[in-house]
């Protein structure tokens, strides 16, 4: 199957979506002076095919859509159907991000497309990576704009359902996400001056993470983890740097921060209904740069997100228009919108319902990347 590159426009975005991994592979969007920036970070590829081929040497995840089930699955394994699944152990003791060969190195088919939106579709067949029943996944990328606002983004809908013929009894974990590394002025080498605001109340604290970054079902709150607190009363309020917590003790742990972040249910319900209503929906996260004015707002119905710094990039090839040849560490951002780490594992601390499906049901999330500038 060959590798094709769709481009999206609309409301002053410019978007290029790539069949490999359903990657966001730029994302085109106006500085505070009207100049358009790439805010994604990803390989530098004049084809569709160089693309997949960095991807695969490199492996940092750029703009991929990830899964049958992102982040951490302890031990490669967990229990379902009455039997247990033994999963392929790629970072330390884990099943990382779908294994092996996950979604993110894939190559899907395009449903449907228009000049502001594509869906792309994958069926992953029985026993892929080692997950039980063919699952079948529609990612559609849409260029949105808030009524009767100036700024405008791009929003990522999620629908996988096992496929028809599936057992009546059989279940399979899901739990996706797109691992997008933000820069909002890709002219700075770094991401530490980039400041970062949880709207009061929105963002409650993070999973506590054991060595091997596997979530222990405690819920630090962030009175007792202040390094981690980027709360603030709104999204307009001035924020606090990434750089400036950085090297903290507990942080430093995973070189960076690389943590799950756990949204109020509060949030989570008023996202859930008002996730066509887009002005309505509530900003969870956002980010600016000083330098250039760019604003990113997340907006989401999963009820966390893993905010990544970009811990292990160094010595990446980056794209033109970068500030170095390479990216370094820190060089970007991920806020990658799922279920918790190792949720399929977390039925006593009431996770895993989220994750699994099975026949006749959907895995259904959005997640909205809003961009305007402020002065």
């Amino acid at each position: 199957m060959s590798l094709e590159i769709v481009n999206l426009y609309a409301f002053g975005i410019s978007a290029n979506i790539s069949t490999f991994g359903a990657t966001l592979a730029n994302l085109f969007v106006s500085d505070r002076n009207g100049n358009q920036v790439d805010v994604v970070q990803g390989h530098q590829y004049p084809a569709a095919e160089d693309l997949m081929e960095q991807a695969l040497k490199y492996g940092n995840f750029f703009g991929v859509t990830v899964g049958r089930v992102c982040n951490r699955i302890a031990n490669g394994s967990f229990k379902l159907n009455s039997k247990e699944y033994t999963l392929v152990k790629n970072n330390g003791p884990n099943c990382l991000h779908g294994g092996t060969k996950g979604f993110d190195k894939r190559i899907f088919s395009i449903l449907k497309q228009s000049s502001d939106s594509v869906t792309l579709t994958y069926t992953s067949p029985d026993g892929e990576e080692g997950f039980p029943g063919t699952l079948i996944l529609d990612v559609t990328y849409t260029i949105v704009q808030s009524p009767g606002s100036n700024g405008a983004g791009v929003r990522i809908d999620y629908d996988a359902r096992l496929a028809p013929d599936t057992s009546a009894d059989l279940k399979t974990p899901v739990n996706l996400t797109n691992h997008s590394y933000f820069n909002l002025d890709p002219s700075l080498p770094t991401v530490l001056d980039t400041r970062l605001v949880f709207p009061r109340n929105r963002v409650i604290g993070i999973q506590e993470l054991n060595e091997n970054q596997v979530p222990s079902g405690n819920l630090l709150l962030f009175a007792t983890a202040p390094e981690y607190d980027f709360s603030a009363p709104d999204e307009s309020s001035a924020g606090t740097k990434l750089g400036e917590n950085i090297n903290a003790e507990r942080v430093q742990r995973f070189r960076g921060y690389d943590d799950f972040y756990v949204i109020s249910p509060v949030a989570v319900s008023a996202s859930s209904m008002y996730k066509d209503e887009l002005a309505k929906m509530p900003v969870i996260a956002a980010a600016t740069c000083e330098s250039n004015g760019v604003r990113l707002k997340m907006k989401t119905t999963c009820p966390g997100f893993q905010l990544y710094t970009g811990n292990w990039t160094s010595g990446t090839p980056s794209k033109l228009g970068s500030a170095e040849p390479t990216y370094g560490n820190y060089s970007g951002f991920c806020l990658e919108t799922s279920f918790p780490p190792d949720a399929i594992n977390g039925e006593k601390y009431g996770w895993t319902d989220g994750v699994v499906i099975g026949k006749g049901e959907h895995w259904r999330q959005s997640t909205v990347y809003e961009f305007d500038t402020v002065a």
